[in-house]
């Protein structure tokens, strides 16, 4: 057996095995009934939500109120466990607390592995459409094996949304398809920080016509999300929103568990956080998000060229930029590296360098299960956690790859929509 076929074998045994155990972990949560942390602060909003009560639904005393009775009593270790999420998203989603909480998170469950199942795809079927047979196997072995995944799937959140979302808004951009583009742009926006550098860079990009889309039907959204909770609800998100983000070891906030710089930080200065090191943490992390956003925008500046290596990579750099600097980042949002990692590979794997940067991609999510762990609560040791340096080195290869290609990169083969 050659080293190649000795590779896909291992790579395929490997991921299967730990999807497998994410796949346990999973079956017992529910079988112990057992919700998702962020999962049970979704049915809190969308609770109070179908029972009347929007215009309350960022009001921290309310929610505690009400997730209190949904648990039967009982609260999370850090209190509140607040829903987030902005107003305009909040009705598509109401009818799922209309089941008894055990039998929503199945429902959700079952429209997560829908989720995965159509990110698989997607990634075999279009993204790497032009690779070999060996090269889709691991794609889909490091893909099914990465951390962030086992944590969405956990935790109940919206990161297999968000990340199904943003690889349909490069797909949709590449094909030319700018309502498409436009109405993934919107789903995405469920998590606003994890669409703010991608709205940055078609905003820099000049791409009108697909923010016009979007606000439009974000419009659309905005009026109804207003009929149903009021037009107070804006303010209270805004007034909740500034609160959140800024909270530091409260609203079950914990930036010491974050992959970002905000979280690196957090390390560095622990373990003891007062409220001016706090916001000078909160500050520095704001910062670089500007540094970041302007850094994007840069990116984009140039010719519009989808389709072509150069615009891969630069997509592929818009995502981990936006992970690195988002001021709020759980550990299963990082699941947007998953398909920043293939659209990086899919634009360098013909070149000297792209096979050890295949292998390098193919590693990260067992480096990281052994050397960081599998938590969304726990810090980790040392003051710059594994994913967060893996990250780092990924911005530093993708400027690199970037760097060399041409406004004459040769265009990436794509399947058929």
């Amino acid at each position: 057996m050659n080293r190649r076929r000795l590779l896909v074998r291992v790579g395929l045994i490997a991921g299967a095995a730990v999807f497998a155990v994410y796949l346990g972990l999973w079956a017992a949560l529910m079988l112990t009934g057992s919700e998702g942390a962020d999962y049970t602060a979704f049915y809190t909003g969308w609770t109070i939500v179908l029972d009347g009560d929007g215009a309350n639904l960022y009001d921290p005393a309310f929610q505690a109120e009400v997730q209190k009775e949904i648990l039967g009593g009982k609260t999370f270790d850090a209190g509140l466990n607040p829903f987030n999420n902005p107003p305009h998203l909040v009705l598509p989603f109401v009818p799922l607390a209309a089941l008894p909480l055990a039998t929503s998170y199945i429902v959700w469950a079952a429209f997560q592995v829908a989720l995965l199942g159509w990110l698989l795809w997607r990634l075999v079927t279009r993204v790497a459409v032009g690779w070999t047979r060996d090269e889709r196997v691991l794609l889909v072995a490091a893909s099914i094996a990465a951390p962030p995944l086992a944590l969405a799937l956990l935790q109940g959140s919206f990161s297999l949304l968000v990340t199904v979302a943003l690889l349909e808004v490069y797909l949709a951009l590449c094909a030319g398809g700018e309502r498409a583009a436009a109405a993934w742009l919107v789903v995405a926006s469920v998590k606003p920080q994890a669409v703010l550098t991608t709205g940055v860079a078609l905003l820099a990009a000049r791409r009108w016509r697909v923010l016009g889309i979007a606000a439009t039907v974000g419009l659309v959204l905005v009026v109804a999300a207003t009929a149903v909770m009021g037009v107070g609800i804006w303010a209270s998100y805004l007034r909740f929103l500034g609160e959140y983000v800024g909270s530091f070891d409260v609203f079950s906030v914990r930036p010491s568990v974050m992959w970002n710089l905000r979280g690196t930080l957090t390390l560095l200065l622990g373990p003891e956080i007062d409220a001016a090191l706090a916001s000078a943490i909160n500050t520095i992390a704001l910062m670089g998000q500007i540094a970041a956003l302007v850094a994007v925008a840069w990116l984009w500046r140039g010719p519009w060229d989808p389709g072509t290596r150069a615009f891969a990579l630069r997509f592929a750099l818009t995502l981990v930029l936006g992970l690195l600097f988002s001021p709020h980042l759980n550990p299963h949002d990082d699941l947007l590296l998953v398909p920043a990692g293939a659209l990086a590979y899919g634009a360098v794997r013909d070149r000297v360098e792209g096979r050890w940067f295949g292998l390098a991609l193919l590693a990260s999510p067992f480096v990281v299960l052994v050397l960081n762990g599998l938590s969304v609560n726990e810090p980790g040791s040392g003051p710059i956690r594994v994913p967060v340096a893996l990250m780092i080195a990924f911005v530093v290869a993708l400027a690199v790859f970037l760097r060399r290609e041409t406004a004459a990169s040769r265009p990436i083969a794509q399947g058929a929509g």
